[in-house]
């Protein structure tokens, strides 16, 4: 007979696998399960452990406050089981949903407690994500801190070499700064480690304001070629496919279905803000105006989401409202895009 607790163990093991694969609803039903079954059997190590994960799902898939409200009570339940990896764990995660929050100060906090934590314990593998986490709060700053964001991504290379997202940390910062040469040499190693869409896109948009032609167009070829893999292994790319396709003006039909399925599976944040970037593509304004205010309305200081506003607002004739959206994106962060920002910059002349 099976041991009661391999029910939300394994639970839990296929709800990551979801989240991976981009099915966050399935992912939250799962771990919702997991979590009352290992209450009801009272595994008092394991509780915590999904909760913190089932928070964090809320937190990205647009359910915020619940998120917050879920890890706030798990961090509390880490605290008195005494388990240090797992406090930790649950520290990251709150830094993580508070900046998701639009609370970049609770961010700063957990971030700088969890890296405490992490050293008391000598963990340097949670050393270096509370560290890179540091480097993501120090760029979203209003106005972004690069330098200071810079260092936190190198120390985290330096606790754990080869740390993929620190060094694509670097990499950003290497773009804000125009010095596309060298970003693009990071995301070479960051692509070749961990071919992921995101990192893919940027590689091929730093080369292609760098007047790399012919560079870009391989990278950019490398993009759909890793997108098709993704979704052979049934990992849902909707929202970083449409977005693509939208910057690159391609496919703009199509990626306005895909945006729209995104939003029906994931309501967040992010595919709102990629739903309405899609209907202003397609020249439905008002539509991209109303999705834009779902996007925004955690009041998240998110230069691109907010870029994004003040275009749908110049659409509609609001110039006025369009070019003070498009001044908060760039007074938000001056480097937010190496496509967009000379765009921005031309639309306030």
């Amino acid at each position: 007979m099976a041991c009661p607790g391999f029910l939300p163990v394994a639970s839990r093991g296929l709800a990551f696998l979801y989240g991976v694969k981009g099915e966050f609803s399935h992912a939250v039903r799962l771990l919702e399960r997991a979590l009352a079954l290992s209450r009801d059997l009272n595994l008092t190590l394991l509780s915590p452990s999904v909760a913190g994960f089932l928070g964090s799902v809320y937190a990205r898939s647009g359910r915020v406050a619940e998120g917050l409200s879920l890890l706030e009570q798990t961090l509390k339940a880490s605290e008195s089981i005494g388990v240090g990896f797992l406090h930790a764990l649950v520290v990251t995660q709150l830094g993580e949903a508070s900046m998701l929050a639009a609370r970049p100060e609770d961010a700063l906090a957990f971030a700088r407690r969890a890296l405490t934590l992490a050293r008391e314990r000598g963990e340097r593998g949670f050393e270096a994500g509370a560290l890179r986490l540091l480097g993501e709060i120090a760029s979203h700053r209003d106005p972004p801190d690069v330098k200071p964001a810079e260092g936190h991504y190198r120390e985290a290379l330096a606790r754990l070499p080869g740390y993929v997202h620190a060094r694509a940390g670097v990499a950003r910062v290497e773009a804000a700064r125009g010095r596309h040469d060298r970003a693009a040499t990071l995301y070479r190693r960051v692509v070749d480690a961990l071919p992921l869409p995101q990192y893919a896109i940027a590689l091929a948009d730093v080369l292609q304001v760098s007047g790399r032609e012919d560079e870009a167009k391989e990278a950019y070829d490398l993009v759909g070629v890793i997108q098709q893999l993704f979704r052979a292994n049934g990992v849902r790319t909707e929202t970083e496919t449409a977005l693509f396709d939208l910057d690159h003006e391609r496919n703009v039909a199509d990626a306005l279905a895909r945006a729209r399925e995104a939003v029906r599976l994931w309501p967040s944040i992010y595919t709102q803000d990629v739903y309405a970037w899609a209907l202003y593509k397609n020249g439905r304004c008002g539509e991209a105006r109303r999705a834009s205010r779902l996007a925004l309305r955690l009041s998240t200081k998110d230069a691109l989401k907010i870029f994004h506003r003040g275009m749908i607002e110049l659409c509609l004739g609001h110039r006025a409202a369009g070019r003070r959206f498009i001044a908060r994106a760039l007074e938000i962060n001056p480097y937010f895009s190496v496509l967009y920002v000379p765009v921005a910059r031309e639309a306030l002349r």
